[in-house]
């Protein structure tokens, strides 16, 4: 399979005080929210639990991408805080964390990525794929060949 290029908003509904961004730099993830009632023994179950609790909504989508279809190790992932751009590499598999830390920030459903910090400006194709979806993949040529180079630039210099 070959990388696959995807954006997420690191935005949930954090608890008052808690910066969900700054949760997932310091724990080496990126995630979304849409937690469950209990913790799940694996990903079937966590689908169960959350069509139990949110029904078939927009949770699914986002669960979808983060999940064991969706993203997968070696993919490149773009996130951002306000106008600071972040570029990591997907380097572990879905986990649901159902720590106090992990439930304040309302980020439970993450994949290991350690991210860099790009700047204030990316490319055209990368910035306007910040529409208001949750987790989406860049599909774009372009967009795949900038985030290629620059990962291996980042990656090897810091």
């Amino acid at each position: 399979m070959t990388m696959r290029l995807w954006r997420i908003h690191l935005m949930p509904d954090a608890e008052p005080g808690t910066d969900p961004f700054d949760h997932c730099l310091r724990n080496g993830v990126v995630g979304i929210g849409w937690r469950v009632s209990r913790s799940p023994s694996d990903w079937k179950e966590y689908l169960k639990l959350g069509r139990q609790k949110y029904g078939d909504t927009a949770w699914l989508k986002a669960a979808n991408a983060i999940g064991p279809e969706g993203m997968q190790v070696g993919d490149l992932v773009w996130c951002r805080k306000i106008n600071d751009y972040y570029i990591g590499k997907v380097e572990g598999e879905w986990e649901y964390r159902d720590d106090e830390e992990s439930f304040k920030a309302d980020i439970v459903n993450v994949r290991q990525c350690k991210l860099y910090y790009v700047g204030k400006q990316v490319i055209d194709e990368i910035a306007n794929s910040f529409t208001p979806a949750t987790v989406q993949q860049i599909d774009n040529k372009t967009a795949a060949l900038f985030s290629t180079v620059l990962f291996i630039v980042f990656n090897k210099y810091q």
